[in-house]
């Protein structure tokens, strides 16, 4: 896939009025993904065609032509809301689970297997993309991927289900039938995301920029409080990333008191299996080390001093200073 040039934003209404131009002229890919982003080829009837260009594509750029004249804007999103008058546009280097997609479409197309409903299950499918491309074309529209999220309980399988024929009730004819959602979505343009439905892009690339921003400043801060040991090819942004729930804990961290020392120690204290190495860093070589050294951080940990019991807490309430003497001197 051909980068745009540095600090050059796409221009999307030239791109709309290009692919008006070559509407009937494009090639079309389809591929499903699934939780981990994992793409497989569809094979797609020639009948379908039409209507899976007509979807993905030619409903999108008649939507941009057509805003031209109603105000439409394109702006950053990690600067505006989302309004019906605003397209909201981002770098694809920001989303990295966007970016590994396209890197795998665009760079390992050769590992995509096609999709088959007796070894693959549909229910776990996430995402549909239709990639089009228009060889010898303005680089503006040679290649480029409209996506649109896919919710996998909204296939129906046809060993369960029945179709209505005029006034006959029939058993449903196919494996599976599917729903393919109507809206325009997600398109991307060389290392551009244009994003028409925001909830959506956000929960399908489980993206949110305020937490984002937020969830980096907390690794920086680490990276430059404490010694780490991580995996070779590892840093510590991907490994958090992959994990929702302790990468949430952190972006809730209200700060990080403890000293390197204090941290190994409390951990000891609490027996848990923190390990370091010869020089004194910290060995995180999976998700689990991951999620302990978070929770050590926010001291989810504790010994009950009476009769030696561990425990982690999974809810506190932080108490303030206390008033006056203890109540029992």
């Amino acid at each position: 896939m051909t980068k745009a040039e540095d600090n050059v934003n796409i221009d999307l209404f030239d791109w709309a009025k290009r692919v008006d131009q070559h509407k009937n002229e494009f090639e079309l890919d389809f591929f499903v993904f699934n939780k981990h982003f994992t793409p497989f080829r569809l094979n797609v009837d020639q009948g379908l065609l039409a209507q899976i260009k007509t979807l993905f594509l030619t409903e999108m750029s008649d939507f941009v032509n057509a805003g031209i004249e109603k105000g439409l804007e394109v702006k950053d999103f990690e600067l505006e809301e989302k309004t019906k008058d605003i397209i909201l546009r981002t770098d694809l280097k920001k989303v990295e689970r966007a970016s590994y997609l396209i890197d795998f479409l665009t760079n390992r197309n050769s590992e995509i297997v096609d999709f088959n409903h007796d070894e693959h299950e549909f229910k776990l499918v996430k995402g549909l993309i239709a990639k089009f491309t228009l060889k010898d074309a303005e680089k503006i529209v040679k290649e480029f991927f409209a996506i649109k999220q896919f919710v996998g309980s909204s296939a129906v399988s046809g060993a369960v289900a029945w179709q209505l024929n005029k006034s006959k009730i029939q058993k449903l004819t196919p494996d599976v039938a599917l729903k393919v959602p109507v809206d325009n979505q997600t398109l991307i343009i060389q290392d551009q995301i244009f994003i028409f439905n925001q909830p959506k892009f956000e929960r399908l690339f489980s993206y949110d920029y305020k937490k984002q921003l937020v969830a980096e400043k907390k690794i920086q801060q680490i990276e430059a409080k404490y010694q780490l040991s991580l995996p070779d090819g590892f840093d510590l942004r991907t490994m958090i990333n992959d994990r929702k729930k302790t990468a949430t804990k952190l972006q809730n961290l209200d700060s990080l008191d403890m000293t390197q020392a204090e941290l190994i120690d409390y951990a000891d204290d609490v027996q848990l299996e923190l390990m370091t190495d010869d020089n004194g860093a910290i060995i995180i070589l999976d998700g689990r080390d991951l999620d302990m050294f978070v929770g050590l951080l926010n001291e989810d940990f504790m010994k009950n001093s009476v009769t030696n019991k561990r425990y982690e807490i999974v809810r506190k309430k932080a108490l303030g200073e206390p008033d006056g003497e203890p109540p029992r001197g």
